[in-house]
């Protein structure tokens, strides 16, 4: 797709909060967006810059900072990364239902879109999807097909890496010190959202 110009996860899913989370008033940023600032760096790296704002959730009943939240990655060369993670999506019955987790990446020769799958329920396929759209193959899309999921294709693949790591005494294939790069850009959004702020990564990472 050439060079990425804009990226961007567009999330309307009810999560199943764990019952630890309700000693935290941190939420959402950590249980949910963590994956997607995950996601963002395994594909682009480290951001310059994090601009981030949040509201609470009107379906979450115990104390919390960030319930809906809205962050935006800026890099050097100009790319933002964007996610909005809304968690209230939909307020149940008997209201119509239209839950989704849609991304897209914009390049300079092409695009790649897709769905993230793990909020849906079967018999309904719960993996995630991927269509690419790009100058080289022109008027046509590529669509990959594979019938794995995140749960339980999960635990073969880096769950596994990270336990032979454990067994052999060797690095795992995603190291915990690259992990903490991603835990710093959880707290660059967190700073932005106390501090009504922009935020440079390199202000965490000291």
């Amino acid at each position: 797709i050439g060079q990425p110009v804009i990226a961007s996860i567009d999330m309307r899913a009810i999560p199943d909060w764990q019952t630890f989370l309700k000693d935290y008033k941190k939420l959402e940023i950590y249980a949910m967006a963590v994956h997607h600032i995950d996601a963002f760096r395994y594909l682009f790296g480290d951001p310059e810059k994090i601009t981030a704002v949040c509201r609470t959730d009107p379906r979450t009943k115990f104390e919390h900072t960030d319930g809906i939240v809205q962050y935006t990655f800026q890099y050097k060369d100009g790319l933002m990364a964007t996610s909005l993670d809304d968690v209230w999506a939909w307020p149940e019955e008997p209201c119509e239902k239209h839950n989704y987790i849609n991304w897209r990446v914009e390049g300079t020769d092409g695009f790649a879109e897709g769905d993230i799958g793990w909020h849906k329920r079967e018999p309904e396929f719960c993996g995630s999807t991927l269509r690419l759209a790009c100058k080289a193959y022109p008027n046509q899309w590529i669509e990959p097909k594979w019938e794995t999921m995140w749960f339980p294709d999960a635990f073969v693949g880096t769950m596994a890496s990270l336990l032979r790591a454990v067994e052999s005494g060797t690095e795992p294939k995603i190291s915990a010190r690259d992990n903490i790069r991603t835990l710093a850009c959880v707290e660059a959004c967190y700073k932005s959202i106390a501090e009504e702020k922009t935020v440079y990564l390199s202000e965490i990472l000291k």
